[in-house]
């Protein structure tokens, strides 16, 4: 029995293949199979090509979005152009850029016009604010803080603030507000000159203090360590454009020199300024039996030569 039954079944399968009926099934089958495939394929191209429509819409609408602040950075560029202090704007960038590879010297790092405007005699006016990084201890705080400098700590300050002159000459800048407020020292006495004055009038009217009072004068001191050369009178001519631009030359840096003898000889006088303004104006005229006798107080034979020297040539 069990044999028969197979029989039967293979001539069962036998008679099936060689059915032309099912052959021809088959064939319709996989022919649907082909066109079902190509409608799909077909579909997905329709898709792809309103995905590629809506991906050229959207570029076309960034592209409008994008081109758009364009003119608003024209606007803005204009706007700085017409700024009356777009001159002073470019110089402290150019004192930024000049000044990445010195370590010494410590520039604005930001600038920027204040939002809102306020009004004094002159009208309304726009404040920009002037950013650097902290430093909080000034030359004058430290030598008010104990413990005292003492004699080794002294020098190593006076070698750093006349290596400063070289670095500004190299630099090829001027500072023009020297001072011991503008000198910087860290907790291990390393000293860092900001605050850079390049910005602020390079000559002041000596008859009247009105300028240096504003730009110059520090409320906690009445020292003054800008050279007698910058105080003339008001007929006096302008300089040349490269004093004015902030770039170095042999008037601006004698000018400097003299600030930084200022700044030296109050380290070794424990904070005591060399000069007032009314006793600048009288070293400028010749009188210089008083600064003489202050100098005398510096302990240090060489430190007094140096000071002396950087003084006299008065920033001419």
């Amino acid at each position: 029995d069990k044999d028969s039954s197979k029989d039967k079944d293979s001539s069962k399968d036998k008679d099936s293949s060689k059915d032309p009926h099912h052959v021809d099934n088959a064939a319709d089958n996989s022919s649907n199979n082909i066109n079902n495939n190509n409608n799909n394929s077909n579909n997905n191209d329709d898709d792809d090509d309103d995905d590629n429509k809506k991906k050229s819409e959207t570029t076309t609408v960034t592209a409008k979005t994008t081109s758009a602040p364009s003119n608003s950075s024209t606007n803005t560029s204009t706007t700085s152009t017409s700024d009356p202090l777009s001159p002073v704007l470019s110089l402290l960038d150019s004192i930024l850029t000049k000044t990445k590879t010195s370590p010494h010297l410590i520039p604005y790092q930001l600038f920027f016009p204040s939002p809102s405007t306020t009004t004094d005699v002159h009208g309304p006016l726009r404040p920009y604010y002037l950013i650097r990084q902290s430093l909080p201890l000034s030359l004058p705080s430290r030598l008010q803080k104990r413990p005292p400098l003492d004699h080794g700590h002294k020098r190593y300050l006076t070698y750093q603030l006349l290596l400063l002159l070289p670095l500004l000459r190299s630099a090829d800048l001027v500072h023009l507000d020297i001072s011991p407020v503008t000198v910087r020292v860290t907790s291990y006495l390393y000293v860092l000159l900001a605050d850079f004055g390049c910005h602020k009038p390079l000559l002041l009217d000596r008859n009247d203090p009105t300028a240096y009072n504003h730009y110059f004068k520090r409320q906690d001191t009445d020292g003054c360590c800008v050279s007698p050369s910058r105080f003339v009178s008001s007929s006096f001519r302008a300089p040349s454009p490269s004093v004015a631009s902030g770039s170095w030359s042999a008037e601006a840096g004698a000018a400097d020199a003299f600030s930084v003898g200022c700044v030296v000889a109050s380290v070794w006088l424990n904070g005591e300024p060399l000069f007032n303004l009314p006793g600048l104006l009288r070293f400028k005229d010749g009188k210089r039996d008083e600064v003489n006798a202050t100098i005398k107080k510096v302990p240090d034979k060489a430190v007094r030569a140096v000071v002396r020297r950087m003084v006299e040539g008065g920033g001419e």
